[in-house]
């Protein structure tokens, strides 16, 4: 960073804190506590409670939703209960929902809590799938009217999405510098985000919405792939959800109106109240509504019951380089539990002559098709010529030194069903990194091989199964390559894994990840899949010291450290796995 920056950096510094200070000495006079409540709860409410839990339908199709992570905000009642609307908060926190708000578990985590906010709001359409109408309101604003004022216009004209235009800015790039004034995030991330924009030549004054209030057509696919490149944008670069908004605006043909006249928002208008999040935190409820104020758990998601399955074709392609004892276990499991629309190919990258020799007459018996490379091209190469040649929904990279258990390829492409945003899948195992059980690291802090008998494979099997009955699917940053179910759709789209920067093996399947996420897709594992990892023999262990730093370093400086280490920081933290491990530490025992 040169002098001029350093010092633009400082100043920008200085008079963020200035602002934020001014802010604070603003909202910290600004109301009374009973002030407050006067302007949130009405002298009506525990009625239309009661009313609401009378006639409140459990086919409702729309429903109003927000989020609340890390204390940020209070859950509050809107001024009208809608009995055909149902009211849907996500949460890490025991709430009080009033007999009224249903709270759900993110089945995404982030070290960030605000990330985990932005990940709900941008996959309303996937979490909810079962609504036709959806309403988004963060949680430190309040509706004063029925919803039904917005949604009856919103009907009327057609459209695919309402917003609130923004009352002050036209300009994306006036609100990144905005935010680089109130120190809203890094500021590396937001210059990062302005460059990129500049780069892709996103024009000025494209216009600005408010993000704290918009409706949605469920069922509109624009919609979908409107949200799926906004929550691309937010991941990538800053979390600022505003800027994101007109970036996605700008690359999809969205049909979409405003909801309130130009020069109005949540904060001037009669239909809402708003608050500063450090008064929407401190908000409690009054003595009125002590009954219905118990605190709750959030539940979890659950899969979808109608999971689109029969109909997919599956390509498994299992590379092959020696290791013949290991390579037929792995074959004969794959057979044992073959479905009949699955096709298995065997890339034989130039094994010794004796092995080649078996390994087809193996395939011949078993109507596997069998491939050999006429010279050895390595693991990345052999396994994108596998990629290459079938025309299957799913693409299944599988380790030739696994075992897999009954089911493993229905539950993996359950997983994968559950959302159209979905595009790759991995299972548990006992020797895949933040996908292992019981343990994630040895006592070196290395990445652990928890030592299972592959005879108790199924049994392990049965118990993820029953572990994970109650959990929905996490959301996860990376996917181990020893078992990598990709949808056809994510190769269309971004190809196959790039050769040219991993060669031979390791960092490949991290770096497809992180190229999927950036083209929106989300990633998955099915913690009710279970499959024996015995570690490659075809790799020598010191090839496997001398590649995976190299690896880790292309990745770093493709990606950044920061990028990386968080990623790592959500695999290992993230709930619902640590719940697999301990509830697999527990059985182990």
């Amino acid at each position: 960073m040169n002098i001029r920056e350093s010092a633009r950096s400082i100043l920008i510094v200085f008079r963020a804190v200035l602002i934020n200070l001014l802010h604070f000495l603003r909202n910290l006079f600004r109301f009374t506590q009973s002030q407050i409540i006067a302007k949130t709860w009405h002298f009506d409410h525990i009625e239309q409670i009661d009313r609401y839990k009378d006639n409140s339908s459990t086919e409702n199709k729309i429903a109003v939703c927000t989020a609340i992570f890390g204390n940020y905000d209070s859950l509050r009642l809107p001024a009208i209960l809608d009995n055909d609307i149902d009211y849907i908060c996500f949460t890490d926190m025991q709430l009080a929902t009033f007999g009224v708000w249903k709270l759900f578990h993110s089945p995404y985590f982030n070290q960030d809590k605000v990330r985990i906010a932005r990940y709900v709001k941008t996959h309303l359409h996937s979490l909810l799938p079962q609504y036709e109408t959806l309403i988004w309101i963060d949680a430190n604003v309040s509706l004063n009217v029925s919803a039904h004022k917005f949604l009856d216009d919103f009907a009327a004209k057609k459209s695919d999405m309402a917003f609130i235009q923004h009352p002050h800015r036209n300009c994306l790039y006036d609100e990144l510098f905005e935010c680089e004034l109130r120190l809203k995030d890094s500021l590396s991330a937001l210059r990062e985000q302005k460059n990129y924009y500049k780069t892709h030549k996103l024009p000025r004054k494209l216009g600005l919405i408010e993000s704290n209030f918009f409706i949605i057509n469920n069922r509109s696919n624009p919609v979908r792939q409107f949200m799926r490149t906004w929550w691309s944008q937010i991941e990538r670069f800053s979390r600022r959800d505003q800027p994101s908004l007109m970036y996605a605006l700008h690359q999809h043909n969205i049909n979409h109106s405003f909801i309130l006249d130009a020069g109005q928002c949540v904060r001037s208008s009669n239909d809402f109240i708003f608050y500063p999040h450090s008064e929407s935190k401190l908000l409690k409820p009054p003595s009125e509504l002590t009954n219905f104020s118990k605190k709750t758990f959030p539940s979890h998601i659950q899969v979808p019951a109608n999971v689109k399955l029969n109909d997919d074709t599956t390509d498994i392609i299992i590379c092959v380089y020696n290791a013949y004892e290991k390579v037929l276990m792995c074959l004969e499991s794959v057979v044992k539990y073959r479905r009949e629309q699955d096709s298995v190919y065997v890339i034989d990258d130039e094994s010794n002559e004796q092995v080649s020799t078996k390994l087809k007459d193996f395939c011949q018996r078993h109507a596997l098709i069998y491939s050999r490379n006429d010279k050895n091209i390595g693991y990345v190469e052999s396994a994108n010529k596998g990629l290459s040649i079938g025309k299957s929904d799913f693409k299944i990279l599988l380790n030739s030194d696994t075992v897999v258990t009954k089911d493993w390829v229905t539950k993996l492409l359950i997983a994968a069903n559950s959302s159209d945003d979905i595009g790759i899948v991995g299972p548990i195992s006992n020797a895949a990194s933040y996908q292992s059980i019981p343990f994630i690291h040895s006592s070196k802090g290395q990445t652990v091989i928890n030592t299972i008998d592959k005879d108790r494979a199924d049994e392990l099997a049965e118990k993820c199964l029953e572990w994970s009955t109650q959990e929905s699917i996490p959301i996860v940053p990376f996917v181990h390559g020893f078992c990598f179910c990709i949808k056809q759709s994510v190769i269309d789209e971004i190809g196959l894994f790039d050769s040219d920067t991993f060669k031979r093996y390791y960092g490949e399947e991290n770096d497809y990840c992180f190229r999927a996420r950036h083209a929106g897709f989300t990633l998955a594992i099915a913690t009710n899949c279970y499959i024996h990892h015995f570690k490659s023999e075809s790799i020598s262990n010191k090839e496997r010291l001398l590649h995976m730093p190299k690896a880790g370093i292309k990745l770093r400086r493709k990606y950044g450290a920061k990028i990386v280490k968080e990623a790592c920081l959500t695999m290992a933290e993230h709930p619902l796995l640590k719940s697999l491990r301990s509830k697999a530490e527990d059985y182990l025992a």
